[in-house]
């Protein structure tokens, strides 16, 4: 299933027929994930809280006619180039991140990871993250920032 590269963000082949995961599973989750990306694991609780997908979720479709899949709301477009990654078929890739938190949560910290190595700055690869207009993107960063500090999850 998985091509060996550790830099390929699906991390499991569970798949959970809960909506939410456990509150152990998603912490072990985001710990993984940020210690494979070296993000934060507050950043990516804070898309969590944001977004606010279900484990098995389409949303969608959106004006572009793309879907957001997932716990992580992961844009569609990107299931074809997580199939050729993960050498597996683009239904395979679409389940996958719909339906399994830990994959979900994993492509979150690779594209956010891509983000950061693109732009050299955390708050401009969470804005980039919504792939939306710069106004978009600008309040979407500003709503993940908040989640996070209503979490507790930033120094003051």
């Amino acid at each position: 299933m998985n091509s060996g590269r550790t830099d390929s963000p699906h991390l499991s082949g569970e798949v959970s027929l809960e909506s939410q995961p456990s509150d152990k599973i998603l912490a072990a989750c985001i710990f993984m994930v940020g210690d494979t990306y070296g993000l934060p694991p507050a950043v990516l609780y804070g898309i969590y809280e944001t977004k606010r997908g279900e484990i098995g979720g389409e949303y969608g479709p959106q004006a572009n006619g793309t879907y957001e899949l997932g716990l992580m709301k992961i844009n569609s477009s990107r299931v074809p180039e997580l199939a050729n990654e993960w050498e597996v078929s683009g239904s395979t890739a679409w389940e996958w991140v719909r339906d399994d938190a830990c994959t979900n949560i994993g492509v979150t910290g690779w594209l956010l990871r891509e983000n950061l190595m693109n732009s050299w700055n955390l708050a401009d690869a969470i804005a980039l993250y919504n792939e939306g207009t710069e106004e978009q993107n600008a309040e979407y960063k500003e709503e993940v920032i908040a989640k996070m500090e209503q979490h507790h999850l930033l120094k003051q």
